[in-house]
């Protein structure tokens, strides 16, 4: 029931994400973040610091950054869906660090929120829907 209940939250909450078209293109190595993402929290910590790291240097609109972390979040969480309950409860540090890099303060809530669900219940957080909810046109 929470588990529902929570995933009803995060995908109505992420509609204050920007949210990505299907013409979108993305600006970061996609293939790299999901990779690193489905294989360990760390590796998707450090694809995903790349990620943001190669997006600021990318010269974007403030939108279009805010725009390719909600994408940047959505593939991370949906690459690391089978990671065991440990490695989930990590992605908490992936979240924040996207968040840090956000100046939307609606999708910074919206993370670290998420963040500190994976922190206390990892189980409860269905990362595939979450993913989804993030990359929803």
């Amino acid at each position: 029931m929470f588990k529902t209940v929570f995933c009803a939250a995060i995908i109505s909450s992420s509609v204050l994400l920007p949210a990505p078209s299907s013409a979108q293109t993305v600006a970061f190595d996609a293939n790299a973040v999901r990779t690193a993402c489905a294989t360990s929290s760390l590796e998707c910590l450090a694809a995903v610091r790349a990620a943001i790291a190669g997006l600021r240097q990318a010269g974007l609109s403030i939108a279009a950054l805010n725009t390719q972390l909600g994408i940047l979040a959505g593939t991370a969480l949906g690459a690391a869906a089978a990671l065991p309950a440990a490695e989930r409860t990590a992605l908490a540090n992936v979240l924040r660090e996207i968040a840090a890099a956000s100046t939307n303060s609606d999708q910074i809530a919206s993370l670290t929120s998420l963040a500190a669900q994976l922190e206390a219940d990892a189980a409860s957080v269905d990362l595939t829907a979450v993913a989804q909810a993030f990359s929803a046109n």
